[in-house]
This record gives C-alpha cells, sequence and structure tokens, in this order.
C-alpha cells in the first residue's frame, strides 16, 4: 500500500528534479509525454495523469487526498513494523530462517495479506474517506507533537534564491461573486472573521494594511512532489487574532477561500479548505 500510494501521488505531478525550484524542463524524468506551455497557465493539477485504482491508491477515482493518507498512515506502520520486526528477528531463532528457502512463501503471503488488504482498502477508500482522513490525524499527529513540531525551521534563503518558476496549484476562481470583486478592483471585498472570537470582525484590503505586513523568503514543500522558494508577504496571523480577540476553546483556524467548487453557492456554506493549527498560527512566519 505504501508503494501504490506513492505512485499515486507521483503521477499527480510526473516529474522528478535534483533542485529546489522544479523549474519546468529541469527535471532528471518525466514520467509523462506533455510538455508545458508557455503561452498560458499551466497549473500542478494540469499536470497529473490518470493511473489505474488496480495500481494506485484504491478508490473510485484518483485522487491525491486518499493518497496522501495511505501513504503517512503506512508510513507509520511500516516503521513501527520494521522496528518490531529487528528485535523479534534477533531475539529469536528466527535470523536463519530471514530467507525464504520455498517460492510457496511467497504465494501464502500474497493469499493471505494482499489479496485481504487490497479488498478492505477499497471498501474503505470507496465509503468512508472522511473517517481515513480522521484515521490519518488521529495516528500522525501524536507523531509530529513528539517529533517536528517539536523542531524550529533554521533554513535561510536569499534574494538570488528565489525560484525562476512557482508551480500554481490552482487557476483564477470563476465564481460570479470573484469576477464582480475583480472588476471592482476588490474594492468591495471584505474578510469576515468569526467563530471562537470576542469581536466579530470584516475587514477590507485598507483595514487589513493598517495592521502592518511582513515578509520572508521560504521554501514551498507541495505533497504534489515539487518544490519552490519564493517571497511570501501578507499580514502576521498573530495581529488579526489579537485584534479579534480570541476565545480560550479556540484551536484551528479554518479558511474559507473563493474556491471552484460552487459558481453560485454562498461561500458560508462551503467546508474549510484548509485550517492551519493553533500554534502554527503564531509562528513568526505565520
Amino acid at each position: 500500500m505504501l508503494i501504490r500510494s506513492g505512485l499515486s501521488i507521483l503521477m499527480d505531478h510526473p516529474r522528478l528534479y535534483f533542485n529546489d525550484g522544479c523549474t519546468p524542463g529541469s527535471e532528471w524524468i518525466g514520467l509523462t509525454p506533455l510538455k508545458v506551455p508557455r503561452d498560458r497557465i499551466w497549473t500542478a493539477k494540469d499536470d497529473a495523469r490518470y493511473i489505474s485504482p488496480l495500481v494506485g491508491t484504491p478508490g473510485y477515482r484518483h485522487t491525491i487526498g486518499i493518497a496522501r493518507v495511505w501513504h503517512f498512515i503506512d508510513v507509520q506502520g511500516f516503521i513501527i513494523t520494521a522496528i518490531l520486526f529487528v528485535i523479534m528477528l534477533f531475539d529469536t531463532e528466527q535470523w536463519r530462517r530471514i530467507l525464504p528457502t520455498s517460492p510457496l512463501v511467497l504465494l501464502q503471503a500474497w493469499n493471505t495479506w494482499v489479496v485481504l488488504s487490497w479488498i478492505v482498502a477499497h471498501y474503505i477508500s470507496w465509503n468512508h474517506p472522511r473517517g481515513l482522513q480522521h484515521a490519518l490525524k488521529s495516528v500522525t499527529y501524536p507523531m509530529q507533537l513528539l517529533t517536528l513540531n517539536r523542531l524550529t525551521p533554521q533554513q535561510k534563503y536569499a534574494e538570488e534564491d528565489i525560484s525562476d518558476c512557482f508551480w500554481p496549484n490552482r487557476k483564477v476562481p470563476i465564481r460570479d461573486d470573484w469576477k464582480r470583486l475583480a472588476e471592482a478592483g476588490f474594492e468591495t471585498f471584505r474578510l469576515k472573521v468569526g467563530g471562537f472570537v470576542e469581536r466579530p470582525v470584516e475587514l477590507s484590503l485598507a483595514d487589513l494594511e493598517k495592521l502592518g505586513e511582513t515578509e520572508h523568503i521560504t521554501m514551498h514543500h507541495c505533497i504534489q512532489g515539487w518544490s519552490g522558494i519564493a517571497r511570501w508577504g501578507g499580514i502576521p496571523m498573530k495581529a488579526l487574532i489579537d485584534l479579534v480577540q480570541s476565545k480560550p476553546e479556540a484551536r484551528v483556524v479554518a479558511f474559507f477561500p473563493l474556491a471552484k467548487r460552487s459558481t453560485v453557492a454562498p461561500i458560508t456554506t462551503h467546508k474549510a479548505w484548509r485550517m492551519c493549527s493553533w500554534r502554527n498560527a503564531f509562528w513568526p512566519r505565520g
């Protein structure tokens, strides 16, 4: 499953690089016949190729979200299994049989485990994709708290490190309200902040500019397998949170963008497109 989900992730951006910029044409191998056009916007999703669920991630359709869930869950299982295997291998006499003496062993393993896991994985992916995502959180988040989340990024980048090309993930929204905002120069745009806050607000671009601005140069790593270094700028999340005075029960920051999901439905009827942990929201680069 680890390999199959990895293949699905790879086919979502079927190019491999030895550099941080991932400029089209700089890949050392490309698993797609497509050439990136120079006369129009070509997103990372445009670059995705189809892979059959018989080979890649189980499910009724190819989705990098499900592939990511299976991949990260299996990584935890792979590490735990490897540790237990090494301990038990040398704690018993089984190390003498580390190499199978008969091909029948491989056939038995295939019939009892591979086929069964394939059936179960397909059923879960088809019928309980959201439950699968919750399972990922329950498995990986405690590990992140114990390991990666304890680390503070120290890597710094300069102007000359900025990538020549930065892959866009999505195109400009096609919603009617977005088009009206663009035609008016976004003068009527309002950022609505609510939830577990003492002071719900609606802020214009001018209001947001008064909160100050911060800039930094950092690398973005996408789950699709590409990266890019760019200059990022905007208001600090801490300044916005201080303005609305968050309540003690607030745990995450949820974002509701003008996405492509619907061209007519109110944005408040959509599920959050992105969520940021409370701890990450207060990082200096948040």
